[in-house]
């Protein structure tokens, strides 16, 4: 086509030097090659418009699936989706936040803090049982039963609206509503004001230790948060036996009111310097209207979801084997066994410690690119086989010293088994996270807080009930997990570097 425009050009060039006379014949030859050249690019026409018109076609096709990447629906056991997803992408909002965050160690402290207050406010005055009971007369169980139990309602509620208000609007309303509640509470007479004290304490802090995980999240890819997120789940794990340790010790020199106060202050600290330096972390595309039919939509939406059940009955079952620790344990070693409550603070320190082992290995196992779901699975075939040494030496070696063993055991797995469970589940609602996670901590508290609550009635036997219950709901969990990687298939190779996309 081009060289018959050239020669057409040419001929041109070359009749305007030419004679007269053989103008006429030169002027039809050109004529003749003008519309060969013409008939030429109208038979091409065609095709070009067709080409046009499939890139047209092409662009909203791929517009439209851009939102189902970025808003991934409710989807069966059987997605292949879900099957090998990047653990180490940032996202753009991600890497813009890179830039404005406080230094590392200073972030993670604070989310630290904001996680492991609402633990110590339910568990550090279990040491003090006697003073509470003697100068307020209430049932230390029920009153803790009441504190998760409003705990687990307020999930539901500030969750949303983390989505809607943000991240830091959250953080300060609950912080403050929750130095007012501990300054009311060491003031409270004796009688029912005590337990609805109680119950606002647990309502407000249980946003401030839901926006921990949250903003973690906000912030880091899924192993990256995974990594950091372990300290979370370290002090989640650990306000259970450093609770009691921790108020133990105050309330042998200061009294349990001391408790309170020590907490407020700290938290009035660690508020001021999320607040000047920590920016807000909620991406503006992922903010949520408040109202309730959408809340409801959206929790029935998770709800729908068989792998966020599965996820959530898996937390909540191992859950429960936390909490019986510091809510059961410190009645029957104080009152059966007659032991001190500084003694009983000091022997919550071994939990702790294999807490830390247990936490310490998964963030190894994660640096070694290993999946959350392999972690899972061999933390979860591992405790079942210190299930079985659990039963034994409860039932020939019962003793203070044997159930605090037991514990300790089953704390080591279940910090790692808690801590890859919430990454998996908080991985398949993106677009409503702070709402996700809230669903899935009020399973962890409000279910354990009715199971703990109705086994503390139940004869205790100096201890063997309690470690009886927490394997036979262990061992069903572990069922339950293999039943659910077989279903999914999700164990694809030992190291992340080996796994090819489909």
């Amino acid at each position: 086509m081009s060289h018959s425009l050239f020669t057409s050009i040419y001929m041109q060039q070359a009749t305007n030097n030419q004679p007269n006379q053989s103008s006429q014949q030169d002027q039809e030859s050109i004529q003749s090659e003008q519309q060969k050249v013409q008939s030429a690019q109208e038979a091409t026409l065609p095709e070009q418009e067709a080409r046009q018109s499939e890139q047209v076609t092409k662009k909203p096709e791929q517009e439209t699936r851009q939102p189902e990447q970025e808003i991934p629906q409710a989807r069966g056991f059987n997605d292949q989706q879900q099957e090998q997803p990047d653990y180490d992408a940032l996202t753009p909002h991600q890497q813009n936040l890179q830039q404005h965050l406080p230094a590392k160690w200073l972030l993670i402290s604070l989310m630290v803090a904001f996680s492991v207050i609402p633990g110590l406010e339910n568990t550090s005055f279990s040491p003090s049982i006697g003073q509470l009971s003697n100068e307020l007369q209430i049932n230390i169980v029920a009153l803790q039963a009441f504190f998760i139990f409003a705990m687990g309602i307020g999930q539901l509620v500030w969750g949303p609206l983390l989505d809607n208000w943000g991240r830091k609007p959250v953080t300060l309303v609950c912080a403050s509503l929750g130095i007012i509640a501990n300054i009311f509470f060491v003031h409270v007479q004796p009688g029912w004001q005590v337990y609805c004290f109680r119950m606002w304490q647990g309502f407000t802090f249980a946003g401030l230790g839901l926006v921990a995980s949250v903003i973690l999240k906000d912030i880091y890819p899924p192993r990256k948060f995974i990594i950091y997120n372990s300290w979370i789940t370290l002090f989640y794990m650990f306000a259970p036996g450093l609770g009691p340790f921790w108020g133990g010790i105050i309330t042998s020199f200061f009294g349990w009111r001391a408790i309170f106060y020590s907490l407020t202050i700290g938290l009035i600290a660690a508020l001021s310097i999320y607040l000047l330096k920590v920016p807000e972390t909620l991406a503006q595309k992922h903010k949520l209207n408040y109202n309730l039919s959408n809340t409801w939509h959206n929790y029935f939406t998770i709800l729908k979801n068989p792998r966020a059940i599965s996820l959530i009955a898996f937390t909540a079952g191992y859950s429960v084997c936390i909490f019986s620790f510091p809510v059961i344990v410190p009645s029957i070693l104080i009152k059966q066994y007659q032991i001190s409550p500084l003694v009983v603070g000091t022997c919550f320190l071994i939990p702790m410690l294999t807490t830390i082992l247990g936490n310490r290995l998964n963030v190894y196992l994660m640096r070694r690119q290993w999946q959350p779901r392999q972690v899972w699975l061999h933390a979860s075939l591992c405790q079942s086989g210190c299930i079985i040494f659990n039963i034994v030496i409860t039932y020939f070696f019962l003793s203070p010293y044997t159930i605090i063993m037991c514990f300790a055991i089953s704390y080591f797995f279940t910090g790692m088994l808690l801590a890859n469970i919430t990454s998996l589940y908080l991985m398949i609602f993106p677009q409503m996270l702070a709402t996700a996670n809230s669903l899935l901590t009020f399973a962890r508290l409000v279910i354990p807080g009715c199971c703990v609550f109705s086994t503390a009635l139940l004869p205790n036997h100096k201890g063997a009930s309690v470690i009886y219950i927490d394997s036979l709901i262990a061992t069903i969990c572990t069922v339950g997990t293999l039943i659910y990687i077989y279903i999914t298939r999700p164990y694809v190779a030992k190291r992340a570097q080996t796994i090819t996309s489909k």
